[in-house]
């Protein structure tokens, strides 16, 4: 019984380390390194393992130096690696950095490098942001040079987060050149934090909030329920429409839209033909903007019509 005991245990303890063992990140420096940007991030120079995915991510888009010159080289190790996780208020105690990378840098061809200006550009118009930066996931292609006549399309693959890119360059009136290409996309831009929980249906106040410059991460889900705010005036004072957590970026869906005429709110309702001009009072049935049609009950007759927003708190009747 004794001896069942301690082998118990000993698997017990077994089991404990294996399972303490799978939550390590490890990251792998890769030996040699070419790459096509100036700065040194994780991801370009080591393979990344774990099973925190969201750690991942973060790790891999950690700058950890800077190449400046093409045909010169860096050597990165574990100390360097180490001190920008730190830095980047990682924890170190589930960290294994092995290996070390000599990086060099190689500038792009010219039309690769008008292609990922381009990209980038592209990127910026469709996330209304404009501190875009993207990483390509392969090496660029040799493509025909661009110049003030040639016309480049893209076309999305799928949502905008995969980072999958169709594109065509028409250039001379030659067969267009086609190729998908595929982007890590990396934001960091100073947004609106709350400082503390946010219960839905309650006025944010200014010393709810603060500003903060984050590296947003398109591909985590949250990222896509809303535009990041930038400026703290353009939150105070308005209503949050849902929970919001303290230390998370607000977004335009975190809250109530703000309508010309709200459902339930009184308003005056304007009737005229030619010079006559009546007016009475009533209430909106439903939320409504500028110009728009919406449905409304006069309080004296009790009856239901429609009618057109014309201002603030003003709806007019067409007869």
């Amino acid at each position: 019984m004794k001896l069942l005991s301690l082998t118990s245990l000993f698997l017990l303890s077994n089991f404990w380390m294996v399972g303490a063992a799978t939550d390590t990140t490890i990251i792998y420096l890769l030996p040699v390194v070419t790459i096509e940007q100036k700065d040194i991030l994780i991801g370009d120079i080591a393979q990344v393992e774990g099973v925190k995915l969201q750690l991942l991510q973060q790790i891999k888009s950690i700058k950890v130096g800077s190449v400046n010159q093409a045909r010169f080289s860096k050597s990165i190790g574990p100390a360097q690696v180490n001190y920008w996780l730190k830095r980047n208020q990682i924890d170190l105690s589930q960290i294994e950095v092995r290996g070390r990378s000599k990086v060099s840098y190689q500038q792009p061809a010219s039309g690769s490098a008008d292609l990922l200006a381009q990209v980038k550009a592209f990127y910026q118009q469709a996330l209304q942001i404009k501190s875009v930066e993207i990483r390509p996931r392969m090496k660029m292609p040799v493509i025909p040079p661009i110049n003030s006549e040639t016309r480049i399309q893209f076309k999305p693959k799928g949502d905008l987060q995969r980072g999958l890119l169709g594109v065509e360059v028409y250039s001379n009136n030659t067969t267009p050149y086609r190729t998908t290409l595929s982007f890590e996309i990396r934001i960091e831009q100073a947004v609106v934090i709350a400082k503390i929980d946010i219960p839905p249906h309650t006025k944010i106040e200014p010393s709810f909030l603060k500003l903060e410059a984050k590296v947003l991460d398109p591909s985590h889900p949250s990222f896509w329920q809303g535009i990041p705010i930038s400026r703290i005036e353009k939150v105070a004072g308005q209503l949050s429409s849902r929970q919001i957590r303290q230390g998370q970026p607000i977004t335009d869906q975190d809250l109530q839209k703000i309508y010309c005429v709200a459902k339930d709110s009184p308003v005056t309702i304007i009737a005229q033909h030619g010079q006559l001009k009546i007016q009475a009072q009533g209430v909106a049935c439903e939320n409504g903007e500028l110009g728009q049609l919406i449905r409304i009950k006069n309080i004296s007759s009790k009856k239901e019509i429609t009618g057109q927003i014309i201002g603030q708190k003003k709806v007019q009747i067409h007869f």
